[in-house]
C-alpha cells in the first residue's frame, strides 16, 4: 500500500533502504517482550495482571530463562516491576507452547467460569436422509 508506515520493533536495527517507509522501535534489550513493557511505560498506558503475565513469558522465553547475552539489570527490573502490576510466572511445564488448564476450553472443571454449552439441538429430518444428486458435476 502506497504510503503505508511499516513499525518495527525489534532488538536489531534494520538494514533498509531510505525509500522504504520503516519506522524503527529498535534498541538492545532481551526481548521484543522487553521492548513492549519499555513502549507501554512511555505511554503511560495500565498493565493489567493478564498483560503482565503474558510479557513476563514473552520475556522469560526471549531472553533464554535470563541466561541470553542481553539480559541486563534493566530486564530484571521489568520483571519485578510486571510482578508487582500483578504478573504471574507461570510454572516450567506451562511454558513453550504448553498453556496451563485455566486456558483450555476442553477442561471445564479448571475454569469455574466456564460458559455452560448448549446442547446440541436434533437435527432436521431430511438431514439424515441420503440425498441423491443428478448430472455431470456437483456444483
Amino acid at each position: 500500500m502506497l504510503g503505508t508506515k511499516i513499525v518495527h520493533i525489534g532488538t536489531r536495527a534494520l538494514a533498509v533502504s531510505p525509500e522504504k517507509n520503516i519506522f524503527s522501535l529498535a534498541k538492545p534489550a532481551s526481548s521484543v517482550s522487553e521492548l513492549v513493557y519499555d513502549l507501554i511505560q512511555e505511554l503511560g498506558v495500565k498493565i493489567d495482571p493478564d498483560i503482565a503475565t503474558n510479557l513476563i513469558m514473552g520475556i522469560e522465553e526471549g531472553s533464554r530463562d535470563f541466561k541470553g547475552p542481553d539480559v541486563t539489570a534493566k530486564t530484571f527490573e521489568s520483571i519485578a516491576s510486571l510482578l508487582k502490576s500483578g504478573g504471574k510466572r507461570l510454572p516450567e511445564k506451562f511454558q513453550r507452547n504448553n498453556p496451563p488448564p485455566t486456558v483450555l476450553p476442553e477442561n471445564p472443571q479448571a475454569n469455574p467460569e466456564a460458559v455452560e454449552e448448549e446442547a446440541p439441538k436434533d437435527p432436521p429430518s431430511d438431514w439424515l436422509e441420503p440425498k441423491i444428486y443428478k448430472g455431470t458435476s456437483i456444483s
